[in-house]
């Protein structure tokens, strides 16, 4: 299946909330219960696309998923796959395109409040249970969920990652340059 990723737009926002809908109603079904569910829905409906990039992954024009990268703090806000295209690889090309845009942003680490329905896919991909939680969501339903986290590169060595040079690089450079100028 050919994926191509981009950014959406404020007219996709009703693709993407009927495509979370439908994961949400089918694929979340053996953590949740109907009422939880629902809540779940109804509460991620609201907010969706408020303070998020979202990256959709479409094929042939069709939505077959998306994710969400917060714009206020490193973490990630949705990764969700359309029920009939799930465990193909969309989730995972969706959630590497979140991370990239994350180091872009020179993040050294990102995390996630998961559902228990995506814990093990974040795990798969090197995310690190921090811990269990949860939320009242619409209705005062209690939705169980799981922090993780991971890191995306080293802080210890910003330069792999970044435009970053030393101090000392640049002062070594300046000084070879009026060594260079003097001698002239």
């Amino acid at each position: 299946m050919d994926i191509q990723i981009r950014l959406a737009r404020p007219e996709d926002l009703d693709r993407v909330i009927e495509l979370q809908t439908q994961a949400l109603e089918i694929l979340s079904s053996a953590n949740y219960n109907a009422q939880q569910i629902q809540a779940l829905v109804t509460g991620q409906a609201a907010w969706r696309g408020r303070d998020e990039v979202i990256f959709l992954a479409e094929s042939a024009g069709e939505l077959v998923g998306f994710s969400g990268l917060s714009t206020q703090r490193p973490q990630i806000t949705a990764v969700y796959t359309h029920p009939q295209f799930a465990r193909q690889g969309i989730g995972t090309q969706i959630l590497q395109a979140l991370e990239a845009a994350a180091i872009e942003k020179r993040y050294p680490s990102i995390w996630v409040i998961s559902s228990l329905t995506a814990v093990a896919f974040y795990q798969a991909r090197g995310y690190k249970l921090l811990r269990k939680t949860g939320f009242r969501a619409e209705g005062g339903e209690w939705i169980d969920c799981v922090v993780l986290d991971k890191q995306l590169f080293s802080t210890a060595n910003p330069a792999k990652h970044s435009t970053y040079i030393p101090l000392i690089v640049l002062m070594s450079l300046l000084i070879a340059a009026l060594i260079l100028a003097l001698l002239r």
